[in-house]
């Protein structure tokens, strides 16, 4: 009898705290950005009767209502603290690595895909078409390794390999196989071997998936070498820092927040006269420093992630780059600034277009594609034309 009164007991405080909280998250005001998880939350779904038939409806509301649930920024940490306390190592598909750096773990079956093997295919045949109309050493093209493949160090105990790392190999075959080994940049060589010889050097952020200034700085010195340029040297630009309390894209799926990073910017030590032109303005830096007190302070590299972008360096004749990319290329195009008069600069996640009557108009006189490789090959856009 005790019993079955503690069970009515329970089951109806369950209850009336779910009703209470679903109740709490209809009255509330909608969250529409969430600071800790750094994106935008799903608002309350339009009604249709098409959109209840095809099932979109249902599938928006849910997420609509997980997003909106009362104190979810809490409910979040408390989960991951509770995992941290039962010796979890990997928490939402993130590594809790040594030094506090926090890395994506990414399965085997991710650089399977048909759309990773498709987009491969696809990178292969429009690097072979510009080399023939550009020449071979005016087409590069750049992957960047995760932080995970590079500090292999750093993982946490008994980590398997990073599965990138082969694919890695496997894209460089095919390059080498179609006679474009000269266009692909080797920067996993590159960053694995300048983690290996000096590891207090930061060339990832702890908590952020992207690479840092340092690390595309060496990125870029490698992509000068590769094409037969002199790269400018350190000494060339004056550091500043302009953010030290920056916590990125992993911190907010985990909702670890311990060891902070900073944005860094590479100035050049003799002034540039850049104009860099936006579809919603201009600006004479390659720094959109106005983004830093935003919501997402990354975008103070090239004001985040455009559609299209144009960069002039006045101080320099001749020479148009276009540069295809995702997010980790907004770092280091400030340095391939230096190099050329104009720069177009394209995300095909938001510019619709095709690539080759692109440059066809443009004039284009080189060509660097630049993605972080985790990315590239879950782009449903590349080249789509």
């Amino acid at each position: 009898m005790e019993d079955r009164k503690r069970n009515r007991l329970l089951t109806g405080t369950f209850l009336a705290l779910i009703f209470g909280m679903t109740c709490w998250s209809l009255l509330k005001k909608d969250t529409i950005f969430s600071e800790k998880e750094k994106r935008y939350l799903q608002q309350k779904p339009e009604f249709s009767w098409e959109a209840l038939k095809n099932g979109s409806f249902g599938k928006d509301y849910e997420t609509y209502l997980n997003d909106q649930f009362p104190k979810r920024d809490l409910l979040n940490l408390l989960r991951t603290d509770c995992e941290r306390l039962a010796g979890k190592t990997m928490i939402s598909g993130v590594y809790l690595g040594r030094d506090h750096y926090l890395m994506e773990h990414r399965e085997e079956t991710e650089f399977e895909t048909a759309l990773a093997r498709g987009n491969e295919r696809k990178l292969l045949e429009f690097t072979g078409k510009a080399a023939e109309k550009l020449g071979e050493d005016r087409v590069r093209v750049l992957m960047v390794p995760g932080a995970e493949t590079v500090l292999e160090d750093c993982l946490p105990p008994r980590a398997p390999e990073a599965a990138e790392k082969e694919a890695i190999a496997r894209l460089e075959e095919h390059f080498r196989e179609k006679g474009l080994k000269t266009c692909l940049v080797p920067a996993l060589e590159t960053l694995t071997e300048a983690h290996r010889q000096e590891k207090e050097r930061q060339i990832y952020y702890r908590t952020d998936h992207h690479w840092t200034e340092e690390g595309a700085f060496l990125g870029y010195e490698a992509w000068a070498k590769s094409c037969g340029k002199q790269p400018w040297k350190r000494e060339d630009f004056v550091e500043e820092e302009m953010k030290n309390d920056f916590f990125g894209t992993l911190s907010a799926r985990t909702g670890i927040q311990e060891k902070a990073d900073t944005l860094l910017a590479f100035l050049p030590a003799e002034k540039q006269d850049y104009r860099v032109i936006y579809s919603d303005g201009e600006s004479a830096s390659l720094y959109a420093e106005e983004m830093l007190s935003g919501p997402e302070p990354y975008a103070v590299y090239l004001k985040g992630n455009q559609a299209l972008t144009e960069i002039r360096n006045e101080s320099l004749e001749g020479g148009t780059l276009l540069v295809l990319k995702d997010s980790y290329g907004n770092a280091m195009i400030p340095f391939l600034a230096n190099h050329f008069e104009t720069i177009y600069v394209i995300d095909q996640r938001y510019w619709r277009g095709d690539p080759e009557v692109f440059m066809e108009e443009q004039k284009v006189t080189d060509l660097c594609i630049l993605y972080g490789y985790g990315q590239f090959i879950k782009e449903p856009g590349f080249l789509a034309g």
